[in-house]
């Protein structure tokens, strides 16, 4: 009969029971410990990445929002400033004020992230006005004692083209002008010419008329037109958003009466403000009022289509079907002209061919088309060729009168990275950041298929 150790046993039992062995445990814990950081580091690189995606769909959002309200103020640009017969090929109202900058003042590769300053970036300023005030007139005679801009302070004048309905009297009309208003005095019928001022008080009335008290224009010279410098390319003190500043003798006008009009102004500027070194914004200011349109700018241009650019401009005589060259730039004979469409004094005409047999060179125009007899007139062509947007307002002398389409350009950064283990760096500037650019090609409401 054999015995059995009953302690024996039950102490085997308790040695194989259930549980992790301390070699167990530790392999399992190891191997967590890798999956763990494995992911980790795989969360890390993916938030990363999540960073600069939400980045990058920031910066597009902000590029379209920033250029769809561009484009919305651009394409009404210039509206109501003539009053009364719609003139759809009236100037876009829009002024350009080019940087140009040299290395010196723009440098963005010398620091990282790159800092850009004022000089950097242009500014565009969208002429429009106030369509709550009501448009007034001089109450000055058109035959004798027409108001002078350049000699007069104080303008008295009317409300002009009252409603059928509650018409304003002439206190509420003056309740709406204050100091530092710019005024737009504009002629009532062709040439429309027009000149600027700047109100140095608030208005007021007296009886039923408006009184408005501003600084004196300085009348037409030869250097500058309406006051200022044509070098400097300053605006004047009588027209801070630069629309007379180069304008010719011929648009502007310092003598108005009881046909012309004044209406006050309520300009958009758009500008990059510099005042974060590290977040260029682009911002919209009107009526004192400045808002910021888009963060972290590092790039505004803006160019000009405008009327006969990219043209040659000549002085010529006419020969009924000929054309001679006076002076200006020669008539190429490459066949280049061959029937294209040149302008003499407002009449299109198609060129058959160029004679390079005679000194100086001689158009021929195309069968049936006579220009008749005309000495020294002026011909621009050939106007057929293509249009390109310039961005030196010196080449068009910054008169926005000869503007007619509009082409912005808007460059974005993310915002710079100070992570050390970031090594991306763009091709524009260098930076420790994803670039995104778009462009916008406005052709406002005053565009013709005639007017070159």
């Amino acid at each position: 009969m054999t015995l059995i150790n009953k302690e024996s046993q039950y102490s085997g039992r308790r040695a194989q029971g259930p549980g992790f062995s301390l070699i167990e445990l530790m392999v399992a814990m190891a191997v967590f410990l890798v999956v763990s950081i494995t992911a980790f580091n795989l969360f890390s690189r993916h938030e990363t990445l999540l960073s600069q995606q939400q980045g990058i769909a920031g910066l597009n959002i902000g590029l379209r929002n920033a250029l769809s309200q561009i484009q919305m103020d651009v394409v009404n640009a210039g509206s109501g400033v003539i009053q009364g017969p719609n003139v759809p090929a009236w100037p876009v109202g829009v002024t350009i004020i080019n940087s140009n900058p040299t290395t010196a003042q723009c440098n963005p590769s010398a620091t990282n992230p790159a800092t850009y300053a004022a000089a950097c970036f242009d500014q565009l300023n969208v002429v429009t006005v106030d369509t709550t005030t009501p448009p007034i007139q001089p109450t000055n005679s058109c035959t004798s004692g027409e108001f002078d801009t350049s000699a007069g302070t104080t303008l008295s004048a009317t409300v002009a083209n009252p409603s059928t309905g509650t018409q304003l009297t002439a206190a509420q009309v003056a309740a709406k002008y204050f100091s530092g208003d710019e005024l737009l005095f504009v002629q009532g019928e062709p040439p429309y010419n027009y000149t600027t001022a700047l109100l140095t008080a608030n208005g007021s009335s007296s009886g039923s008329n408006v009184q408005l008290t501003f600084s004196p224009t300085l009348g037409v010279s030869a250097s500058y037109p309406n006051g200022g410098s044509n070098n400097t390319g300053t605006p004047p003190a009588n027209d801070p958003i630069s629309m007379t500043i180069n304008a010719p003798g011929s648009e502007l006008t310092r003598l108005y009466c009881s046909t012309d009009f004044v209406l006050r102004m309520l300009p958009i500027k758009y500008s990059v403000s510099v005042a974060n070194s590290s977040d260029p914004q682009l911002t919209r200011t009107q009526a004192g009022t400045t808002n910021v349109l888009m963060d972290q700018v590092i790039g505004f241009k803006v160019g000009a289509a405008w009327k006969n650019s990219n043209l040659a401009q000549s002085t010529v005589s006419t020969n009924y079907e000929t054309v001679t060259y006076i002076s200006g730039t020669s008539f190429p004979s490459d066949g280049s002209w061959n029937n294209q469409t040149i302008e003499i004094n407002d009449s299109y005409y198609t060129v058959a061919s160029v004679s390079s047999a005679t000194n100086p060179p001689t158009l021929t125009l195309s069968s049936g088309q006579d220009a008749g007899w005309q000495t020294n007139v002026t011909l621009h062509g050939p106007v057929s060729q293509s249009y390109t947007y310039d961005y030196l307002n010196i080449d068009y002398n910054s008169d926005y009168t000869l503007v007619r389409a509009v082409r912005v350009t808007l460059i974005g950064r993310t915002t710079p990275s100070t992570d050390p283990t970031y090594r991306y760096r763009n091709p524009f500037d260098l930076g420790a950041y994803q670039i995104r650019g778009s462009s916008i090609i406005v052709n406002p409401r005053n565009l013709t298929m005639n007017d070159f």
